[in-house]
């Protein structure tokens, strides 16, 4: 079997509606990807004209408080069933990491259900997440929502502001916050106070997301809080007796609840709701793997400062990493340096004390990476 290399294609587009969607429209949903504006694009296996697997693939720069690094993201990895156990789903993975490599992405980062699969393939768990169950019973806890509406197009440019305020984001351009807050089946609501828009929240987006404030924005703590109370409103109160029992949900069980998602960084907000009695679980952002050494040793060269140097080794006798410090040399890895780079938070203190024995105290790493749901491909 002989298969060609195809990329941004309307066959592979087509093929991925069909596996995923079952023919519903998928590129709504992803328009940085299907968007001929963006720089995503589809990397896809093909026998002749057809389609046998295929995934997106994006080159995102990752902002956080302590540096900036380029990053790659992949998604909707698909293989037609009937040709699975091919090997096509590795074979698809490589050509992706490599078209990213080229991109200039230090790592690739993913999400998976599965996660045996890309563990295999030298990924590892990175970055944190923090999930909060919001009952519906929490309403009359939470601030009244004055002065929340349904977002416009006008609010599109203030909104952007707001998310170019996270500490933790992908960096985006106006165009594409515009282009994201558009996609389908998503409840967008901004917090408007002296006619200014002050914080903003999406629930849904596609069939991906449907129960989950996925993205949010707003300095003020209450405001962020009125507008939870909104989105619960908005879901249960105005939900009648035949589509809360469709779902299996009486109209006054305790079960009508949202997800509301968030980064570590975001402390006094979720304080708050812990304060509230929301539970809360802390998982991995996603899973990474280093791509291109250079790139990863540049980023983490830059933030130990004048004190400490990182070299990217590629030579016949040694690959990996070499860090030095005022008390001494260490040969790293890729899974020991994915830890320090972007590790999750229970290796933070085994970065620390890392770099404490090379005399390299009070180190920015790992960097606390976030993206937020529309960031998903």
């Amino acid at each position: 079997m002989h298969l060609e290399l195809d990329e941004r294609t309307a066959s592979a587009e087509a093929f991925m509606r069909r596996i995923l969607r079952d023919d519903a429209p998928l590129a709504p949903e992803y328009p940085l990807v299907f968007d001929s504006r963006f720089d995503g694009r589809v990397v896809a296996l093909q026998e002749g004209d057809a389609v046998r697997s295929a995934c997106a693939i994006l080159a995102r720069d990752f902002v956080t408080p302590n540096g900036t690094i380029t990053g790659g993201m992949i998604g909707s990895v698909v293989t037609d069933p009937e040709w699975r156990s091919n090997g096509l789903a590795t074979r698809i993975l490589v050509e992706a990491e490599a078209a990213l490599q080229v991109d200039g992405c230090g790592f690739a980062l993913l999400w998976a259900e599965e996660p045996g699969f890309y563990l295999r393939r030298g990924y590892g768990p990175v970055g944190r997440e923090v999930d909060f169950v919001l009952s519906y019973d929490m309403v009359e806890s939470l601030p009244a929502p004055t002065g929340v509406r349904a977002m416009t197009d006008a609010d599109i440019d203030a909104v952007h502001a707001l998310y170019t305020q996270h500490s933790v984001r992908l960096a985006r351009t106006p165009d594409e916050t515009r282009a994201l807050l558009a996609c389908p089946q998503m409840t967008r609501f901004v917090r408007e106070r002296d006619g200014e828009v002050v914080a903003y929240s999406c629930m849904g987006r596609g069939k991906d997301l449907a129960d989950a404030i996925h993205e949010w924005g707003g300095a003020g703590v209450d405001d962020v809080l009125a507008l939870l109370r909104a989105n619960l409103e908005h879901r249960f109160s105005t939900e009648t007796a035949e589509d809360a029992l469709a779902k299996s949900i009486a109209p006054d069980d305790d079960l009508r609840f949202l997800f509301f998602m968030a980064p570590p960084a975001a402390r006094e907000l979720c304080e708050r709701l812990e304060d509230l009695g929301a539970p809360s679980s802390e998982s991995m952002l996603g899973l990474a793997k280093i791509l291109d050494r250079d790139v990863v040793a540049k980023c983490v060269d830059g933030l130990l400062g004048p004190r400490g140097t990182v070299e990217a080794l590629d030579g016949a006798t040694a690959r990996g990493y070499s860090v030095r410090g005022p008390k001494g040399e260490a040969l790293v890895d890729d899974e020991g340096m994915l830890a320090i780079l972007l590790g999750v938070d229970a290796v933070s203190g085994d970065v620390a004390s890392f770099f404490g024995e090379l005399g390299l105290n009070d180190v920015a790493l790992p960097l606390p990476v976030f993206a937020w749901g529309l960031d998903s491909i």
